[in-house]
């Protein structure tokens, strides 16, 4: 799990985009994410989403199919 104080909603819509970070300067690509998103959805036929509550930092649930592997 990603520990963050919140993440707001104009950052979780980004959050799978290719590049996208908020540690640039802490050595951060942004791509972590953009390549669970690929694999996740398009190797695995599967599903991810993610929520972020106050103090609880962000949630993310997979939903993969019987016959992913």
């Amino acid at each position: 799990m990603i520990m963050a104080v919140v993440c707001h909603p104009e950052t979780l819509g980004m959050l799978f985009e290719p590049f996208y970070t908020t540690k640039r300067l802490a050595g951060g690509t942004g791509l972590g994410a953009h390549i669970v998103f690929n694999l996740i959805t398009a190797r695995l036929k599967g599903q991810i989403t993610v929520r972020s509550e106050p103090n609880e930092g962000l949630h993310y649930r997979i939903t993969l199919p019987l016959d992913a592997c």
